[in-house]
């Protein structure tokens, strides 16, 4: 197990390169620890309620898979989906019983933000090229960069942000010097251009601002100093304000009518929804909205089609229909209402929501609910949060400590 533990410790630098060598850490550690479950009989790690509405999701989605016209495509995404339910107990497991383990990976993840964080703002500031494609050419309006042609270093830092400031708060190093770095991390979000990853780094600031134990007036200078600088570089940089703002609006409104953020996204929308009515109970397969959108049936124009309808909740809709859909919001529903009943501590820990929320809020435009890539930098950040929720505080759990 301690290679398994050497490569979670790995991932959030793996992240960055794409998702093949992140792929390979998620398998590995995840068929290790199944395999080290039936060796040495380490079964108490799957009875949890997370278990129990994981394989509930895993079950609809594969028999989704099985009644969609494109089986064989739709499960080879439903079949390995089950490997970020072994991570996520792989993590579990380290948490119980590697005394450093949360502590090691906070200072790596810090370690790993930081350089991210300061390859976009030395991008933004002297136009740096960080991309190690050659022929990529960058986008005057957004930051890239370790990511390149991706344009995704806002997703990387706004999904992982949570899981840093739980681990923070977890081993109490929470302190001025981090704040400074938090506020740092926000405002590279903020440069990068991109604008969902923006509310998600701005929720995330603050939770994390009113959450601290510091005196209610220095949560509201740290406030005003957000505020003020990014007013300043709303009304000083015309890129950032083209992109944040005005073409923000242009989309929205368009040809004196309303969009939903856009004239594409809202075709997008009308396209799933013409598939959830087609198929409402269990969709038409995982993955499977890049090949519907191009039938004559769903086709709205021009816009219609993309690999995926850029909205969790309508993706999942369209393509494991009300079943799948369901039993998210389930989910949900038991942690703020069966959570809240039997844990004295419900506020105090409404905290470690913060990821489970950036994965699935369904109000934004949003990436591909089953790309692997954004799969694995989501798992990453929730596994410390399913841990402190249920594995750690469920019946015949309370042994466990961090």
């Amino acid at each position: 197990m301690k290679i398994s533990k050497y490569l979670i410790y790995f991932l959030p630098a793996a992240l960055v390169s794409g998702p093949l060598l992140s792929e390979i850490i998620i398998i590995f550690v995840s068929i290790n620890f199944l395999y080290v479950s039936f060796k040495n009989n380490l079964f108490k790690y799957y009875q949890n309620t997370f278990t129990k509405f994981f394989f509930l999701f895993y079950f609809v989605i594969n028999i989704s898979s099985l009644f969609s016209p494109d089986r064989l495509y739709s499960l080879q995404t439903s079949i390995p989906y089950c490997r970020f339910y072994f991570f996520i107990i792989a993590f579990s497991y380290f948490i119980k019983n590697e005394k450093y383990f949360l502590k090691n990976l906070y200072y790596i993840l810090l370690v790993v933000l930081s350089v991210v964080a300061m390859s976009g703002f030395l991008e933004f500031l002297f136009n740096i090229n960080f991309s190690i494609n050659p022929a990529f050419i960058k986008e005057p309006h957004r930051l890239s960069g370790f990511f390149g042609s991706e344009l995704i270093i806002g997703s990387y830092l706004s999904r992982l942000l949570p899981l840093l400031l739980i681990l923070a708060i977890v081993l109490k190093k929470d302190n001025s010097f981090f704040s400074s770095l938090i506020i740092f991390f926000f405002f590279v979000i903020f440069l990068s251009g991109e604008r969902t990853s923006l509310f998600f780094g701005l929720i995330t600031l603050i939770s994390y601002i009113f959450y601290s134990y510091r005196p209610l007036f220095h949560k509201f200078i740290l406030l005003a100093i957000v505020i003020l600088i990014a007013f300043y570089f709303v009304s000083t940089n015309y890129n950032i304000r083209n992109r944040i703002i005005l073409e923000t609006k242009d989309q929205i409104y368009n040809d004196n009518k309303i969009f939903f953020f856009s004239p594409e996204h809202t075709s997008h929308y009308k396209a799933a929804v013409k598939m959830f009515i087609d198929k409402p109970l269990l969709g038409h397969g995982p993955k499977t909205f890049r090949i519907n959108c191009q039938k004559p049936m769903y086709y709205e124009n021009i816009h219609s089609c993309a690999t995926h309808p850029h909205n969790f909740l309508l993706q999942l809709l369209a393509e494991v229909g009300i079943f799948g859909f369901f039993i998210v919001f389930l989910f949900f529903y038991f942690l703020i209402f069966y959570l809240k009943k039997i844990n004295k501590k419900f506020y105090s820990m409404s905290f470690y929501y913060l990821p489970l929320i950036i994965f699935t809020f369904p109000f934004l435009p949003n990436g591909n609910f089953f790309n692997n890539w954004l799969s694995m930098v989501s798992y990453l950040s929730i596994s410390l949060s399913i841990y402190l929720l249920f594995i750690k505080n469920e019946k015949n759990k309370n042994s466990a400590r961090i």
